[in-house]
């Protein structure tokens, strides 16, 4: 079987298992908990960050916790570097999406001391998604439209985007409701992709809910239960400051600003480059 026929037949199998998966359906709201403080976040590529010594993602506030404290361990399991990174990683990604991950950016960007290697990158990224990895299907849509071992195809593109947003992957959620808002009378979808955002803590979206309010495309109703949950699961911002009693549109809007710029300066932990502790054995999630 070649490539393009491996990553077909991955896309249809994440088509199947997400088939009867309704895209703005509530159940699409997938937090994962922290196993150090155990608080729930949502599955946001920024909002985590990989270990490889024991195959656990932390979230970013713990992590920076750690940087605080000078702790050279993982605050995990309490280990450092394994001697021999990528071996290891290989046996983790037996069971562990997460690491199969680690290994298709570590072959495409060739960082770890491997060289640069899209068939094993693909490999990987392939294994990833099928051990149900959201973000894979994420990075597959990459594929479809840079047309990378694959014929270039913009619907397989969306089927993509489409399935790792079922599987709770915001990053891919976000991507997809940007291609839909060029889109002549995806109205009604932008606006559900946009809640469906909200109600896992994304402040980003807040004060274009609002918008929609005023717009009539979300009723009062829907707007407060929305809030209710973006209360809920916000992961970034204390309420109060999301919903100040005087200016509360344009607050949103500058904190939405001040949030992409510090996320800009970011990016290169985000997509998975050497992080601030010694070698790449713990890295933030690309997708």
């Amino acid at each position: 079987m070649n490539w393009k026929s491996k990553i077909d037949h991955q896309l249809k199998i994440g088509q199947e298992k997400t088939h009867a998966t309704d895209l703005f359906g509530m159940r699409n709201i997938v937090t994962e908990e922290c196993p150090v403080c155990m608080n729930s976040k949502m599955m946001d590529a920024s909002l985590f960050c990989f270990y490889a010594c024991c195959g656990v993602s932390i979230c970013r506030e713990c992590e920076e916790a750690c940087n605080e404290s000078g702790l050279q361990s993982c605050m995990y399991c309490r280990q450092r570097e394994p001697p021999n990174l990528i071996e290891h990683m290989k046996n983790l990604a037996i069971k562990n999406g997460e690491a199969a991950m680690y290994l298709s950016d570590a072959y495409r960007t060739g960082t770890d001391g491997l060289r640069v290697n899209l068939k094993n990158a693909v490999h990987w990224l392939l294994k990833a998604a099928a051990l149900g990895n959201a973000f894979a299907y994420g990075t597959m849509s990459k594929l479809y439209d840079n047309g990378t071992y694959v014929d270039a195809c913009q619907t397989k593109r969306r089927i993509c985007l489409e399935i790792a947003a079922k599987m709770g992957d915001t990053t891919a959620r976000r991507t997809l409701r940007g291609i839909q808002a060029q889109e002549p009378g995806q109205m009604q979808n932008v606006v559900q992709h946009d809640l469906i955002l909200a109600c896992g803590g994304d402040k980003n979206v807040i004060s274009r809910l609002f918008e929609y309010h005023r717009n009539g495309w979300v009723d009062k109703d829907v707007l407060n239960r929305t809030l209710a949950m973006y209360k809920e699961h916000s992961t970034t911002l204390r309420v109060k400051e999301a919903f100040p009693k005087s200016s509360q549109h344009s607050s949103s809007a500058e904190n939405g600003e001040k949030v992409a710029k510090g996320r800009q300066q970011s990016s290169s932990a985000e997509n998975g480059k050497k992080c601030p502790r010694e070698g790449r054995w713990k890295c933030f999630r690309t997708s």
